[in-house]
């Protein structure tokens, strides 16, 4: 009697056949959706600035470029509030010198006072400033707009406060000064500027003053 020889099933080759073509998409998918993520993650990266415990967004706004960043904080009652902050100098860029915590009580008012001496002549002084007194009352601070010079307070009938006639109280001075630096006598914040770099200078005390309300936990 012979033997029959036994066929190799070809629907089994078929099968192994498409679980490889299945295996090579799937492979190919696997590795298209990790490159979409690493090109994802590289452009983030560009668009992203990180200083001081702070991420920074860079945004374009026609052909102005800012660098935003958000953050909540609460009032004594515990309500929450929220602010955006956007800058126009990449903080991590930003060299002026600073020196002394910065300490803002929201119990208390604080004079912001300015020596428009020099000042008035820079194109980005009046923006700056009203940067500066947003970015304060907007964090539920209450100011004082106030000059430092008592004649000129006297004649333009504002509050007259510099460091020493408001050793006991919060001031934030500004001025023009040889060099662009933030530095603390007692609890006056004094901001001078050189070479108009009046929005540099404010950028720097915000950006610093979030920094240091963070770190006492506030």
């Amino acid at each position: 009697m012979a033997v029959k020889k036994s066929k190799v099933s070809k629907p089994v080759k078929k099968e192994n056949r498409k679980s490889r073509e299945l295996e090579w998409v799937l492979g190919v998918m696997a590795g298209l959706i990790i490159l979409v993520l690493l090109l994802s993650s590289f452009y983030h990266g560009l668009n992203t600035v990180k200083y001081n415990g702070m991420t920074f967004q860079k945004v374009k706004v026609g052909e102005l470029v800012f660098y935003y960043y958000d953050y909540s904080f609460k009032d004594a009652s515990g309500q929450q509030y929220h602010y955006n902050l956007y800058l126009r100098n990449n903080p991590r860029e930003n060299n002026v010198s600073l020196s002394g915590e910065i300490i803002l009580p929201g119990d208390a008012d604080i004079y912001l006072s300015v020596n428009s001496t020099g000042l008035n002549m820079c194109e980005d002084s009046n923006i700056a400033l009203g940067t500066l007194s947003n970015f304060l009352t907007s964090n539920l601070l209450t100011i004082k707009a106030a000059k430092p010079d008592f004649n000129e307070a006297k004649e333009t009938n504002f509050t007259f406060a510099n460091c020493k006639s408001e050793s006991a109280n919060v001031v934030i001075l500004v001025q023009e000064g040889n060099e662009t630096k933030i530095t603390k006598e007692g609890n006056c914040h004094i901001i001078d500027v050189s070479n108009c770099e009046i929005m540099k200078a404010v950028e720097k005390f915000e950006v610093q003053s979030i920094a240091d309300a963070k770190t006492r936990g506030q």
